[in-house]
C-alpha cells in the first residue's frame, strides 16, 4: 500500500503487530498517530498488513464522517478499480494521501466502531475461500466502486448502508471470511439499490418544486 510513510523509517507506534486484531490496532489508533492532524495515507499505512480490506474499511469509516464522506465516496472508486482489474496491492494517489484529517475526529469514528468489531472478531474464521480468490476479488471490487457512488450521494444517511456493507467485506478480505463477504455482497446490494431508489426520489422531488 503506497501512503505516505517510508517503509524504512516506521516508528515503533507504527511497527505491525503479528496477529493483531484490527480492534485492537483502532484502540492504539490516537497515540500511533500522535498529532492533532494526520493523513488518510498515514491511517492507510496502520492498515497496511490489510491490503485491500484495510483501505476499504477506512474509507468506509471516513464515508460515515460529516465534511469527507462524499471525498471518501469517490476516493473509493480507486482502489475498487484496482481490485477489479487484479492489483495485488493498493497505490492511492498523492492528493488522496495528503488529505488532511483531524486525529481527534478519526480515532472517535473508530472507538465507536471498537465493540462491534470485537463482537465479529469473535466468530470470523478462514472459511469459503473461494470467494477470496482473484475473480471474486474483482467483484468485490466492482461492488466497491458501486458503494462508494452511493456514499458520495449528497443525500441525508445514504452513506449508512453502504458503509456497513463496505465494512463487511472489508473485514470479510482480511480476515479470509468468505462467509462475511457473501454477507457483505448481499447488504452492497441492498444498498446500492436504496440509493438508487433515494437518488430517483430526490430528482422527482425537485422537478416537483416550482421554480
Amino acid at each position: 500500500m503506497t501512503t505516505d510513510q517510508a517503509p524504512g523509517a516506521t516508528p515503533p507506534e507504527l511497527a505491525p503487530r503479528p496477529d493483531e486484531r484490527t480492534s485492537d490496532l483502532l484502540g492504539r489508533l490516537g497515540p500511533a498517530i500522535g498529532k492533532p492532524e494526520t493523513t488518510i495515507g498515514q491511517v492507510a499505512y496502520l492498515l497496511r498488513r490489510r491490503s485491500f480490506g484495510g483501505l476499504l474499511f477506512l474509507l468506509a469509516i471516513l464515508g460515515l464522517m460529516p465534511g469527507i464522506s462524499s471525498f471518501a465516496g469517490l476516493a473509493m472508486l480507486i482502489p475498487a478499480y484496482q481490485m477489479a482489474l487484479g492489483f495485488r496491492s493498493p497505490v492511492l494517489p498523492r492528493f488522496i494521501r495528503r488529505r488532511r484529517l483531524r486525529t481527534e475526529t478519526v480515532v472517535a469514528a473508530a472507538q465507536r466502531l471498537r465493540p462491534a468489531l470485537r463482537w465479529i472478531e469473535r466468530y470470523v474464521r478462514p472459511r469459503w475461500l473461494f470467494l477470496t480468490t482473484a475473480p471474486a476479488i474483482a467483484l468485490i471490487g466492482v461492488t466497491a466502486g458501486l458503494l462508494g457512488l452511493v456514499v458520495a450521494l449528497p443525500l441525508p444517511f445514504s452513506n449508512l448502508p453502504p458503509a456497513v456493507a463496505l465494512f463487511a467485506l472489508a473485514i470479510g478480505l482480511f480476515e479470509k471470511d468468505g462467509v462475511l463477504i457473501a454477507a457483505g455482497l448481499v447488504v452492497a446490494m441492498l444498498a446500492i439499490a436504496l440509493g438508487i431508489a433515494m437518488l430517483v426520489l430526490a430528482i422527482l422531488a425537485a422537478q416537483a418544486i416550482p421554480l
